[in-house]
C-alpha cells in the first residue's frame, strides 16, 4: 500500500532492501511468539511446530515474496537441522534456500528483490562473524555500510544511479523500523484484530504522523542533488571490480586486518565510477524508442551532458470517467531512464522542432526534471500561443532558473561543443509551428554529418534542397515519421 512516489524515493537513496529483506520481520515475528508462548505454559519442544504452522499462514497470506521464501525456507532447514541433532549452519541454508527458489522459479534471478534478498543476507551472515571483536555500535554501522555497500552494484544496473546518503539512511531507517515503526504497527495490527481499537486510537494518529514525516524526509532527500550520482550503464568488467572490491573491504572489517588500506582502495573505486561517464571516449547519436513520437539524443565523447531533439509527449482524448487509468508519461517511463543508463548528468540543450505534442509534450517535465541549460526554438512556431504558453509554464518551473531560450530561423549557426556544429536550414518565416514550419538542423558530429528534418513537409524539403547540393549527409533522419508526405 506503499505509495508510488514514496517508493521511488526509497529506492532513490538506497533503503529499497529493506523491503526485500524480510527476515528482518519474520525474525521479529518468531522471537514475539516464542515469548508469548513460553509465558502461557507451552513448551519448547512444541514451540517450533506452532512456529512452522504460524510461518506457513503467515506466508501464504504474503503471497511468499523473496524475501519471505528466503527467511522461512532457512528457518524450516534449521528446524530440520535441529531435529536430526545437527548444529544449524545458516550460509548452508541460506544457499539451499536460494538453490530450490531458483530450481522451481528461474526467472527469478533477473528480480532485482530476489538478487537483494539472497546478496544481503549472505553479506550480513559473513558480517555476523565479527561480533565478538566489534562493540555493538560498531558492528551496527558494520551492517549498514556493509547494506549500502552490497546494494551500490544492483542500484547501479538496475536505475544507473546511486546516492551518497544511502550509509545514513540505512543506518537511520533500519534503527527506525526495527525500534519504533514495526513495534507499534504490530501492536496495532493484534490490537485491532483483538476488538481493542478504540484504545488504540492515539497510538494510530502517533505511527501515522511518523510514517508520513518518515516518507516526506525520504521525499525531500530525494530533492538534494548534490548527493545524487548518475554513473550509467557499467561494462560486465568494471562491475566485478566493484564487486571485488567491495568483498574485500567485508574481508577486512570481519578480520579487522588493513581496514584503512582496503577503505582508501575503495574509496579509489568509487571515485573512479563517479568519473566513468566522463572517462568514456566515444560520442554517440542515438534515437530513442519512444513510438509514436520522436526524440533524438547527442552526446560528445568525454562528457555526461547531452542535447535532445524534440522531446515527444502522448496526447490526450476525452474519456469516461470508468476509461480513465493512471499513464506513466513516456518521460519516466523512457526518456530519463534511457539519459541515465548512458551516464547523462544534465541536458546541455533541447531543441523543439516545431508545435506537434510527439514531438514536444515532455518537455516541460523534462526542464523539471533535468539541468537544462538552453532551449531552441524554430521561429516558425512565433505564432502558436497554445505551445507557448505551455513552455512558458514549463520554464518557471524548470530546474534550471537561468536557462536560455534563443530562437533559431534559416542560415544560424552554432557552435555546441568540440566537434559538435549546428547549421540550421530551415525554417525561413515566422509561422504556426505545424509541420512545415519545422526545424531543419545540418549537423557536424564527430566524423560524420547528420541532417535532422523534424516533421518537414515535401515542399519545405524542395526549398531546402538548394543549400544541400554541396553538402554531404551520413545520415539522413527521415522527416515525418516516414510519412508520404515528406521525403518525395
Amino acid at each position: 500500500g506503499i505509495d508510488k512516489e514514496v517508493m521511488q524515493s526509497y529506492q532513490a537513496i538506497g533503503i529499497i532492501h529493506l523491503f526485500s529483506l524480510s527476515g528482518f520481520h519474520v525474525n521479529y515475528l518468531l522471537k514475539l511468539l516464542k515469548k508469548t508462548l513460553l509465558r502461557i505454559g507451552v513448551l519448547r519442544e512444541y514451540y517450533d511446530w506452532v512456529a512452522l504452522g504460524v510461518l506457513g499462514i503467515y506466508g501464504t497470506i504474503l503471497g511468499w515474496p523473496y524475501g519471505m521464501f528466503r527467511a522461512v525456507g532457512v528457518y524450516v532447514l534449521v528446524f530440520i537441522q535441529r531435529r536430526r541433532k545437527k548444529r544449524p549452519h545458516l550460509l548452508e541454508s541460506t544457499c539451499g534456500v536460494m538453490l530450490a527458489h531458483l530450481l522451481f522459479k528461474p526467472q527469478a534471478l533477473f528480480s532485482l528483490g530476489f538478487q537483494l534478498t539472497y546478496a544481503l543476507s549472505l553479506g550480513l551472515f559473513f558480517v555476523s562473524q565479527a561480533r565478538d571483536q566489534w562493540k555493538n555500535w560498531q558492528l551496527t554501522l558494520g551492517n549498514a555500510l556493509t547494506c549500502t555497500l552490497i546494494t551500490l552494484p544492483f542500484l547501479i544496473q538496475t536505475y544507473a544511479s546511486f546516492n551518497l546518503l544511502m550509509v545514513f539512511a540505512n543506518y537511520f531507517y533500519a534503527w527506525l523500523f526495527t525500534v519504533i515503526l514495526f513495534p507499534c504497527l504490530l501492536l496495532l495490527a493484534f490490537g485491532y484484530w483483538l476488538g481493542l481499537g478504540w484504545m488504540l486510537s492515539p497510538l494510530r494518529g502517533l505511527v501515522a504522523l511518523g510514517i508520513q514525516t518518515t516518507e516526506a524526509i525520504s521525499q525531500e532527500m530525494i530533492t538534494w542533488e548534490i548527493f545524487h550520482v548518475i554513473i550509467g550503464y557499467l561494462p560486465g568488467i568494471l562491475v566485478l571490480v566493484l564487486v571485488l572490491g567491495i568483498g574485500q573491504w567485508i574481508d577486512s572489517f570481519i578480520l579487522r586486518k588493513n581496514c584503512r588500506r582496503t577503505s582508501l582502495l575503495l574509496l579509489g573505486l568509487l571515485g573512479a565510477l563517479y568519473a566513468w561517464p566522463s572517462l568514456r571516449p566515444i560520442g554517440q547519436v542515438a534515437m530513442l524508442n519512444v513510438g509514436q513520437g520522436d526524440c533524438l539524443m547527442f552526446q560528445a565523447p568525454y562528457s555526461s551532458r547531452a542535447y535532445l531533439i524534440d522531446a515527444c509527449g502522448l496526447p490526450s482524448f476525452p474519456k469516461e470517467a470508468w476509461q480513465e487509468r493512471p499513464i506513466e508519461s513516456l518521460a519516466s517511463r523512457e526518456i530519463t531512464p534511457t539519459l541515465r543508463r548512458q551516464g547523462i548528468r544534465s541536458l546541455a540543450g533541447i531543441f523543439l522542432t516545431h508545435g506537434d505534442i510527439d514531438h514536444y509534450g515532455s518537455i516541460p517535465e523534462l526542464l523539471k526534471v533535468w539541468s537544462v541549460d538552453n532551449l531552441y526554438l524554430p521561429i516558425g512556431m512565433k505564432e502558436n500561443t497554445k505551445v507557448l504558453r505551455i513552455l512558458k509554464e514549463g520554464l518557471k518551473a524548470s530546474k534550471n532558473p537561468k536557462i536560455q531560450v534563443h530562437w533559431l530561423g534559416k542560415g544560424q549557426q552554432l557552435i555546441l561543443d568540440k566537434g559538435q556544429k549546428v547549421e540550421v536550414l530551415m525554417p525561413d518565416h515566422i509561422g504556426q509551428g505545424k509541420n512545415e514550419d519545422s526545424l531543419a538542423l545540418y549537423a557536424h558530429l564527430g566524423q560524420k554529418t547528420y541532417l535532422f528534418t523534424g516533421d518537414i513537409g515535401g515542399e519545405a524539403e524542395r526549398k531546402m534542397v538548394d543549400n544541400l547540393r554541396r553538402k554531404k549527409v551520413d545520415v539522413l533522419k527521415v522527416a515525418h515519421h516516414g510519412s508520404d508526405y515528406s521525403s518525395p
